[in-house]
Formats: structure tokens, C-alpha cells, sequence
């Protein structure tokens, strides 16, 4: 459903006004686990879905680290803001994607320092012969249904793995979430049961197609397939059991279990069994697949697919074809290019109703029990200076339910420059909407067109050695409202970087209308950090985070207007 990509945590910036491939060089930029790390890709005020999407990959991808010793390019460019440089550097010093012994002492120190933010989402320590992480979340004040208590334990060695996390809200809502897996036979049989999502494509392929962003650039076709466990409360899962198989250059999977959904109630489970299984061949840089699953169309009968890859140092190609019992065909297909300082792909997609049912989803977008959808993406970056990148995008989306249509038009423009001491970014989002209703038919009436722009500037200066300020600047268009956001912030590490402070200041207001504003503050590790306004409001962040050898105390607290304080502290540890 899903494809593994890497956790996105908020950078030096609290607005969504796009994200930077890598720190700006020489500013000394904290990783995830100081409570800020990378901010979030902007799908501005027009797409939040999508910024979610990216959040619950994030989720998962915090559980499932990627070896980079052992990771070729193209999986470590999969990790959204991994900077292509980097990748190839990586690749090289550990041997071609052939794991060799202390290949990060190849690295130089401004290489392994940029490898170190991405450590929560990279198993860059393989001395320690097991691993436990726990981390305990309390909300001494929050609004009422928001999360009030967050618990986490992980262990893992490197043949198994055992995931825990329980929540409690202020209405007493609990859930409790759990994730085993465990290897046999030299990793070639991978056992899993708890809660996890099948990362496969149509018939819960598509899903791992994956689509573009202006900050990832991923491309689709990028990743390798499996079983993902998680334990996250944004994602949709499965709740069975799951097994791998592996032998030389053949791969096959099969798993059954319960969607489970979790609301404002706490979990949902759903009445159908979902079942399924895969079977694939690679040899060199193709590969051909073929799916299947059971239980998640509309009928609730099969869906079954037939995909092929190619993958080369410069280009990546694929499709997929699949079928349900209808025997109306959906497509994906994608084709990317890749030379030194360009990059360029385009995305074709044509899903047929009730394909891919609630776990599958393309572009970020699930098409729903009914509807069909399809689209098109082109997507473009460029180094045009040095120091200078250029990225844009162009998304057509549309969907019909048998009573509506939909058609959807996104353009997106970025402009960067990264400097030693500073960054400065310029985001342009144009979005329009026409809906046109299919029954009665001849339709009465025109079609509704909505649009909405946004535009957003975000700059930041390193002003001492561990001190950083920025602000962040956005306008909102949309057809009847006009809005402006004004988001300082301030960094700063202190006592050797044991101390790290984060302040923050989000001002919105509204010239005429209620445009929605989508923005991001600094928040503890398990929030949902998106906030959204569309009236005049003042909003203020604190995040304090003491950090003594493993051990790390995160304390937040923000006010906005006349609300009741949100404050909260974290307890987490690492062995």
C-alpha cells in the first residue's frame, strides 16, 4: 500500500513551503531526534491529503530503517530529501551495494555528518547485538479528544524484530498496536504477524508505486517490494500474519489478515478478510512480478496483476497491469531519466472502480470503493547554478463515481539556493478544481470551478556556530479569500548540543474570505505535526530538548489565542 520511504521530520521552517534536499551547507541543522530534523514537502493549502500520506510514510518508515551498506542507489534516493550526491557516495564507499566492514570511515566528515540526520530512518550501528528503543509521550494539557498519552518499545536483533505502542486520548479512547517478525534459514523464510502493510502493487500494488513530490523526487518504480510491519496509528494495516520467501534471484510473499482502520473512536476493523500473495523474478536490472489478493475490491472477490521493471543507473521504467473479476483492466506505467544534474520522470495511471479498493493508492491518492480515477504526472529538477536547484511539477487528476467527475490541475514551481551560511527558498502552487455532475443527465447547470494559489518564501541564516534564525513568508489565494502567514523561528544548540531549543511564532490573517492555511511547528516524535487555520489566529511553539548520553527528555508547549495550552513531555530511550 505503502512504499517504504523515510520518515519526514520538520526542518528550520514551520510553514509548507516546500523542502530542501539536504541541509544548507555549513548550517548545522539537527536530525529527527532532536525534535526537528526535515520539515515536511508542501503540497500547499490544495492537497493536505497528500501532506498526511507523507506523514504516515514517515511513520512507517521509522520502524523499518534502511541498510544503507547494503542499499543500492535507487533505495536510498527513495528516501524523500536524500540528497542524489550522497547516494552515490554512500554506494561507493560500501561496495557497490556489496556490504564490506567500516565503509563509513571512507566517507568525509561533511558526508558522514549529512548521513547522521537521516540515522532514525538508516541502521548505521550494527556492533550492538540488540536493540531497544522505548519512548513515553504525556499531554498534561491538550484540547479535548487530542492524544494524552503515547507509549513505544521496539527490540530488535538482526534475525527479528518486536514492536509495541499504545495511545490514550482525553475521552478515554485507547488502542494498542503490535508488530513480530523473525528470520529463519539465513534470512531466506521471514516470518510476520501483528499489525503490517503489504507493500506491493495493483491488487495493493499501487500503492508501492509511490508518485512525485517536490522534495523527494520519488520517482516511480524506485523501491523494492515486501511485508512492512508498523505500528503507527495514521496508517491503514493489516492485522494477520505474513510470510517471505527468498532463494537467489526469486521472491515470493503471501499474507491474510483484517483492515484496520483507526478514527477518533479508537481502532475499527473491518468485517472482510483481506488475503493475498506475490511472486517475483529479477535478473540484473529487470524484473517481472505477479499479484494477487482477495477481499479487497468492491465484490470482495480477487485482483490480480502483472507488473515489469527495468532499472539502470539513468533510467527507470515500468507498468502494471491489473485485473478484477470484471475483467476491466487499470494501468500504471512510469519512466524516469536521471543524468548528472537533471532529473525528469512522467507518471500515467488508470484505475478502474473498485480495483483498489481501501489499500490501494496512487499518487497518494486511494480511488475508493466506487470511483475510478486516472492522471498524469511530469515532474523536473535541475541544477541551473551552482548551488542553485529548480524543480517543477504539473499533476492532472480525475475521479467519477458514477454521479460526479472530478478534474483536478496542479502546477508547482521551486527555486533553491543553498549557500554556507544561509538557504533561501521560493515555492509558486497553482490548484484548480471543476466538478461536473454526471446524473441527472443532460446536467443542469455548469460545472463548479474552484481554485486556489499559494505562494511561499522561506529563508534561514546560520548567525553563530550552533544558532540558527528563519522565517517563512505565505500567501494564499483561493477564489473567495485571501490570506497571509508570517512564521519566524529560532534554533539554537546549547552545552555541547545537549540542550536544543526551538521557538516559533505562527501569525495568519485574512484579508477577505477564510482561506485554509496549511503550516508545521515543532513538535515531540509521534504527533501529527500538521496545523491548519483559516481565520485570523496567533500561534506559539516551544520545544526543549535535554539530551544526556542515550536518554532524552523532550518538553513542548504552545498557545494559540484564547485555547487552552497544548503542553506535553517525552521520556525516550536508546540501548
Amino acid at each position: 500500500m505503502v512504499r517504504i520511504l523515510t520518515r519526514l521530520w520538520l526542518a528550520l521552517s514551520i510553514v509548507s513551503c516546500g523542502a530542501a534536499r539536504h541541509p544548507a551547507d555549513g548550517l548545522e541543522i539537527p536530525g529527527p531526534r532532536d525534535g526537528a530534523g526535515y520539515e515536511m514537502v508542501q503540497r500547499g493549502s490544495e492537497e493536505p491529503d497528500l501532506v498526511r500520506k507523507e506523514f504516515e510514510i514517515a511513520e512507517c518508515l521509522m520502524e523499518n530503517p534502511v541498510d544503507p551498506s547494503g542499499a543500492g542507489i535507487e533505495t536510498l534516493l527513495s528516501i524523500p530529501g536524500f540528497p542524489e550526491e550522497l547516494a552515490r557516495s554512500v554506494v561507493a564507499a560500501a561496495g557497490g551495494g556489496r556490504p564490506t566492514k567500516g565503509w563509513i570511515e571512507r566517507l568525509t566528515p561533511r558526508e558522514r555528518q549529512d548521513l547522521r540526520c537521516y540515522r532514525d530512518y538508516l541502521k548505521l550501528d550494527d556492533s550492538r547485538p540488540v536493540r531497544v528503543t522505548c519512548r513515553l509521550t504525556e499531554g498534561m494539557l491538550s484540547l479535548p479528544g487530542r492524544e494524552r498519552s503515547d507509549g513505544y518499545l521496539a527490540l530488535s536483533t538482526e534475525g527479528w524484530k518486536a514492536l509495541c505502542r499504545g495511545k490514550r486520548t482525553d475521552n478515554a479512547v485507547g488502542a494498542i498496536s503490535y508488530y513480530l517478525s523473525g528470520s529463519a534459514f539465513s534470512g531466506a523464510v521471514r516470518l510476520h504477524g501483528g499489525s503490517f502493510v503489504p507493500d506491493f502493487a495493483l491488487g495493493l500494488v499501487f500503492g508501492g508505486s509511490g508518485g512525485s513530490s517536490l522534495s523527494s523526487s520519488a520517482f516511480p518504480f524506485r523501491s523494492p517490494r515486501r511485508i512492512v510491519g508498523t505500528t503507527s496509528f495514521f496508517l491503514q494495516t493489516l492485522h494477520g500474519g505474513a510470510a517471505e520467501i527468498r532463494y537467489r534471484n526469486v521472491y515470493g510473499a503471501i499474507f491474510g489478515g483484517w483492515p484496520v482502520t483507526y478514527g477518533s473512536n479508537g481502532p475499527e476493523t473491518g468485517e472482510r478478510m483481506v488475503s493475498g500473495a506475490r511472486i517475483e523474478a529479477r535478473r540484473d536490472g529487470a524484473e517481472i512480478g505477479f499479484s494477487g489478493s482477495t477481499g479487497i475490491s468492491e465484490s470482495g472477490r480477487y485482483i490480480c496483476a502483472v507488473d515489469g521493471r527495468w532499472r539502470s543507473d539513468r533510467m527507470n521504467a515500468g507498468l502494471e497491469v491489473g485485473f478484477d473479476r470484471s475483467g476491466e483492466p487499470s494501468l500504471l506505467s512510469g519512466f524516469s531519466y536521471r543524468v548528472p544534474r537533471t532529473r525528469a520522470a512522467l507518471f500515467l495511471y488508470i484505475v478502474s472502480p473498485g480495483a483498489a479498493g481501501v489499500f490501494g493508492s496512487v499518487n497518494g491518492r486511494t480511488p475508493g470503493r466506487t470511483s475510478s480515477i486516472g492522471g498524469a504526472t511530469a515532474v523536473a529538477e535541475r541544477e541551473v547554478f551552482r548551488r542553485i536547484h529548480a524543480k517543477a511539477s504539473i499533476d492532472r487528476y480525475e475521479r467519477a463515481d458514477g454521479f460526479h467527475e472530478t478534474v483536478r490541475q496542479t502546477t508547482r514551481f521551486e527555486c533553491e539556493r543553498r549557500g554556507r551560511r544561509s538557504l533561501l527558498r521560493l515555492t509558486w502552487i497553482n490548484a484548480g478544481d471543476e466538478r461536473r455532475d454526471v446524473v441527472p443527465y443532460p446536467p443542469e447547470g455548469e460545472g463548479r470551478l474552484e481554485s486556489s494559489h499559494s505562494l511561499g518564501l522561506h529563508s534561514e541564516w546560520r548567525i553563530a556556530r550552533k544558532t540558527s534564525i528563519g522565517v517563512a513568508l505565505k500567501r494564499i489565494e483561493e477564489g473567495d479569500g485571501l490570506g497571509w502567514l508570517v512564521s519566524p523561528v529560532l534554533r539554537a544548540n546549547l552545552l555541547s548540543a545537549r540542550l536544543r531549543v526551538t521557538a516559533s511564532i505562527a501569525a495568519y490573517r485574512t484579508a477577505f474570505g477564510h482561506p485554509v492555511c496549511y503550516f508545521y511547528e515543532p513538535s515531540l516524535a509521534g504527533s501529527f505535526p500538521l496545523r491548519l487555520v483559516s481565520r485570523d489566529t496567533e500561534r506559539g511553539a516551544l520545544l526543549i530538548g535535554f539530551f544526556i548520553k542515550k536518554l532524552g527528555f523532550l518538553f513542548h508547549a504552545a498557545l494559540e489565542g484564547e485555547r487552552v495550552p497544548e503542553i506535553s513531555l517525552q521520556v525516550s530511550a536508546g540501548l
